[in-house]
């Protein structure tokens, strides 16, 4: 940061936020004295995230769209109908007894972690859910297994 200037480098890729265009214009022309600077214009995406910004609302949208679509590929869910809610009505989760049906414990884990990965980065409205998800972590159950399917 300086002044009002926002700098985001990750290896070769910057993404400049400040007050007005002609500030973030004047950073990257101050860098193009020392490094070779191609200017992309206004950012579309950064690293992965969709940003969509509303000129006249002065607002600005992060989505994952690809990372969302390659999870719901990877557990056979791209035809799946969009749910509502995180949670489906009445989902109550419970700690696994004896009597219940265990699931691969290393497939609901790297679920959680995605749906992590999701409600750090572009989905906060997930995050309870997650957060309940992964207290199974240790000892998921097909009931639980669901339930995190449902969030995705």
């Amino acid at each position: 940061m300086r002044d009002n200037i926002i700098l985001a480098v990750y290896v070769d890729d910057i993404l400049i936020a400040g007050p007005s265009i002609n500030a973030c214009n004047a950073v990257v022309h101050e860098l193009s004295q020392h490094i070779e600077i191609v200017n992309k214009g206004e950012v579309k995406s950064f690293l992965g995230l969709k940003v969509v910004r509303n000129h006249q609302a002065q607002a600005i949208s992060i989505s994952q769209p690809g990372y969302i679509d390659r999870l719901l590929a990877k557990f056979n869910m791209t035809n799946a109908k969009p749910a509502h809610t995180p949670f489906a009505t009445g989902t109550i989760l419970i700690a696994a007894t004896d009597h219940d049906k265990f699931c691969n414990i290393e497939r609901y884990q790297e679920l959680t972690r995605s749906l992590n990965h999701l409600a750090i980065f572009s989905r906060p409205d997930i995050t309870f859910a997650v957060s309940k998800l992964s207290k199974y972590n240790a000892n998921p159950t097909t009931t639980h297994f669901k339930a995190a399917l449902h969030v995705l």
